[in-house]
């Protein structure tokens, strides 16, 4: 969400309405900062973004092809302190990838670029709630959107840099010695504090890592963060048009033609059941913030994570030109989807634990990342039960 209100950085400001001038056509060209208006968005994890409009009196009968919207990134996150590049894969491949993505339609075109950000595309959209996400339709869209993005073939390192970089990265200020997390708690949480203290959360991780292995789980160009608030529904046409139809529809085509994957910044190669898992975990409403009832949020059921798995593969065997049945059958996918479920727990968790404003104000017995905690320790149980892999090495 773009905030009018926000105040913002005074040399970012200049920043952002220089490359606009130097870079963009027509009407750009000769334009001055009093003939902006410049917000920010809120979050962004590894980029500031902002959105630049041209006054509407300014661009009153004197607009021709050019855009009068546009998104500017600066590259760098002042969310993620622990981290020293948490874009994973630095200016040159970012660029590269949002290129790539571009032409092939899954993502806003790319306008400019310039050292340390790019300009692209203002997509005009409209953001539903999470319940659209319970209609089968946008499931199905959804699971040819990753089909798409893991067929790719990109010029970029295949090392799995998302979970060697942002994971580890997440505990890098918090850890002392293995298994050790420098973490205040209040009184009452005292044996939640032991619990997680003793948590081996780099052990867990290389038990991940080499279980995905032993599994043959595959490795694709994944987007890594792809959720309802990484998708943006258009509400215009291309020729400015707003569109009429309803969201209440079951229009396939329709929903495909306005449904368009954003923010590739954690976008890397990796495993394609986390891409597939972290969309199924998040596809009900989880409150992140306050007190939750354990019992009450929902996750995707077996039933569920089938479904998706079969629209997945359906549409992976008519889009990949390397479609091998042998490693993409349904129940080899469920058990890549199941495994990086895990991720996805222990993701949100450490994510907690490394931010410290978040971490001094959840009260642990009842916060969401406890929440995901517990679902990491009893889904992987479930798991090496199931399947018959080893543990954790103690």
């Amino acid at each position: 969400m773009f905030d009018e209100e926000e105040t913002l950085n005074v040399d970012e400001l200049a920043k952002v309405e220089e490359v606009c001038v130097d870079i963009l056509p027509g009407i750009w060209r000769c334009m001055t900062k009093d003939d902006m208006l410049v917000s920010k968005c809120s979050g962004g994890i590894a980029n500031r973004v902002y959105l630049v409009q041209v006054k509407p009196d300014r661009a009153e009968g004197k607009l021709g092809t050019e855009p009068n919207r546009v998104i500017v990134r600066l590259y760098g996150s002042t969310i993620l302190k622990n981290i020293d590049e948490p874009r994973l894969l630095g200016d040159d491949a970012e660029i590269i990838i949002f290129h790539f993505l571009s032409v092939y339609k899954l993502g806003p075109r790319l306008l400019g670029v310039f050292t340390k950000g790019r300009i692209e595309e203002y997509i005009p959209n409209v953001r539903p709630g999470p319940k659209i996400l319970e209609k089968r339709v946008i499931n199905q869209v959804m699971a040819r959107l990753f089909a798409r993005i893991h067929s790719l073939e990109l010029p970029i390192t295949r090392k799995h840099v998302f979970y060697s970089t942002l994971f580890h990265g997440l505990m890098g200020e918090r850890v002392k010695d293995e298994g050790e997390m420098i973490i205040q708690y209040d009184e009452e949480a005292t044996v939640i504090a032991d619990e997680i203290d003793a948590f081996p959360f780099h052990k867990q991780l290389k038990w991940l890592d080499d279980t995905s292995i032993k599994i043959g789980a595959k490795s694709v160009f994944c987007h890594n963060d792809l959720h309802l608030y990484n998708i943006l529904f258009r509400s215009e046409h291309k020729d400015g048009n707003k569109i009429r139809k309803s969201l209440d529809t079951d229009d396939y085509n329709f929903w495909r033609s306005i449904m368009v994957p954003i923010d590739y910044e954690l976008g890397s190669y990796g495993w394609r059941g986390y891409d597939l898992a972290y969309f199924l975990n998040f596809r009900y409403y989880h409150p992140c913030e306050g007190e939750v009832d354990y019992e009450k949020i929902k996750f995707p059921d077996s039933e569920e994570v089938l479904t998706f798995v079969k629209d997945y593969l359906s549409h992976l065997s008519e889009i990949d030109p390397n479609f091998d049945p042998a490693d993409s059958n349904v129940e080899q996918v469920v058990k890549e989807v199941e495994l990086a479920s895990l991720y996805t727990h222990l993701f949100l968790f450490g994510w907690a634990i490394n931010d410290r404003r978040i971490e001094s104000v959840l009260d642990w017995p009842k916060a969401y990342p406890y929440l995901r905690y517990r679902k990491y320790k009893a889904e992987q149980e479930q798991f090496i039960k199931k399947y018959g892999v080893p543990g954790v090495e103690s």
